[in-house]
């Protein structure tokens, strides 16, 4: 809570740029530009009034957009009075016209283009209120037009409104990843990166600010992983570990550390994996976090299983369970039997993968978790389908595919459909098989699961293969590679390329040789 001398000192910083704008509008009868930055809608809504009372004896035309446009001064003539002439012209809202293209945005081309006729047009302080990043959009898209200004205008934002706001947005964490369709996480990645951008204007850089900004990188670091884009997930967690150094938060230290170590395990980089994973053991440890110690052991054991050494995985889950047990979390309880499920079933030993998985499922059912509760009927339907007990594998199938319709996971239920798919294929049923697949692919394209889709696509080939429509397949696993190739995702295209040797052709070349056919029509 900033102290009533910071508060006074805030007003003043204020009053004073109030005051340079003023002498702005009330300098002359001729065109002038001025861009006034300020990052906060509730900031600038309180300086918008303070503004108009300075001005209250004068005419002031206002221009509030909220849709985007592509030629100011088509917005202005409409509303501008020859016989009694504004002193001023404020706009506010031009971002909605900037936030898709940038600096490319059409209007941005206009301004520049028809500066002189807005020269002309408007013989009064032309005032255009901007957040921080929409005013390097202006500057890089109409330079000419912005080389005519007198002068930008910056307030600083204060931390009460921006800590607000970001209060909010962490409220809205309780909703998993899983839930979120493309393009919410498109959205909430929208509003984290501006929040971050508005923090650098903030009045006061202290340690609570620098804490909510480690949580943002964080949270953005995974909406990125989920998008399959871990290349900007590692700069999200590389800021936040920097951060966190600097300020001596070593709470968000441990968080991050351990976040950094799955991108790391996913690149099959298990040393640096490993060491970022120690590291936020010993710190979890030293501060008390038991919840958070339990699953850096969680994530070590994962490490040590892929290295193919069961022993050190076990007794890292065991040593996991123990402590969420111990604490009564459930919730981590249930993932870390999960996850002892799965080491046991890669081992061969069934009957113990399913004891765990059983244990899982009647956690979450406890709890009230339904998306985790999904998740382990998928893996019992693995157990017995590996079994070749079609019938209860599907059961648990149907189960968790009402389950996710239900609670909006849409990129659970286009997995639960693959899963189905394949046991209609083992049991010889390609029609039904390749009717969930069209049904899952059809989910993934709507919520931009592009990864998943790569998954369908092949899966979908390798069903019409079984047909003998070996155009069908070459036209799914073509989309799969060039899907595969726009994301880079590795795996696929591994997979691609190991494909093409199977099929007479030369890796990646033979599928970008049949994709150029397929474009040509050929």
């Amino acid at each position: 809570m900033p102290s009533k001398r910071q508060q006074r000192t805030e007003k003043l910083n204020n009053d004073s740029i109030l005051d340079q704008i003023e002498r702005v509008v009330r300098w002359g009868d001729e065109f002038r530009l001025a861009f006034i930055k300020c990052d906060h809608p509730a900031q600038q809504e309180i300086l918008r009034h303070a503004l108009l009372e300075r001005l209250s004896h004068q005419r002031i035309l206002e221009i509030s957009l909220d849709k985007p446009i592509v030629n100011l001064l088509d917005e202005i003539k409409p509303l501008w009075d020859p016989d009694q002439p504004p002193v001023a012209v404020c706009v506010y809202g031009l971002e909605y016209s900037l936030r898709e293209q940038g600096e490319n945005s059409p209007v941005l081309g206009r301004l520049n283009h028809d500066r002189d006729l807005l020269r002309k047009a408007i013989p009064a302080a032309l005032l255009i209120w901007l957040s921080d990043f929409t005013l390097d959009f202006v500057a890089r898209g109409a330079p000419d037009f912005w080389a005519w200004r007198s002068g930008v205008y910056e307030f600083k934002t204060e931390n009460a409104l921006w800590e607000l706001e970001s209060i909010a947005v962490f409220d809205n964490y309780a909703t998993s990843l899983d839930l979120l369709s493309w393009k919410d996480k498109q959205q909430e990645i929208t509003r984290l990166e501006e929040l971050l951008r508005t923090s650098n204007s903030l009045i006061r850089q202290d340690k609570f600010a620098q804490i909510i900004k480690i949580g943002f990188l964080n949270r953005l670091g995974l909406l990125y992983i989920s998008l399959d884009k871990p290349d900007e997930a590692l700069g999200c967690y590389q800021q936040a570990l920097k951060l966190a150094d600097a300020f001596g938060y070593t709470v968000g230290k441990g968080i991050t550390l351990n976040n950094l170590s799955q991108i790391y395990r996913a690149r099959g980089d298990y040393d640096v994996a490993l060491r970022y994973l120690e590291e936020s053991l010993a710190i979890h440890r030293a501060i008390g976090d038991r919840a958070g110690e339990g699953r850096t052991l969680n994530n070590l054991s994962q490490i040590y299983q892929a290295r193919g050494d069961d022993g050190t995985a076990l007794r890292y889950l065991e040593e996991s369970l123990a402590i969420h047990q111990a604490i009564d979390d459930r919730a981590g309880e249930g993932t870390t039997l999960n996850d002892l499920s799965v080491l046991y079933y890669v081992r061969g030993d069934d009957d113990t993968a399913l004891r765990y998985l059983e244990e899982a499922l009647a956690i979450q059912q406890t709890i009230g978790d339904r998306a985790g509760e999904s998740t382990i009927l998928n893996n019992l339907s693995q157990i017995y389908q590996g079994r070749g007990d079609y019938d209860t594998a599907l059961r648990y199938l149907e189960e968790a595919l009402v389950i996710r319709q239900t609670i909006g996971d849409r990129a659970g239920e286009g997995t639960t459909l693959n899963n189905l798919s394949l046991i209609y294929s083992a049991r010889g049923d390609y029609d039904t098989a390749l009717r969930y697949l069209e049904e899952a692919l059809a989910i993934q394209q709507t919520i931009g699961d592009r990864a998943r889709l790569c998954q369908t696509l092949f899966n979908m080939g390798y069903i019409y293969l079984q047909k003998n429509e070996h155009r069908q397949v070459v036209a799914c696993w073509v989309e799969a590679y060039q899907t595969a190739k726009e994301i880079g995702l590795s795996d696929a295209l591994m997979h691609l390329k190991n494909l093409a040797k199977q099929l007479g052709g030369s890796g990646l070349e033979y599928w970008e040789r049949l994709s150029q056919q397929m474009e040509s029509g050929e």
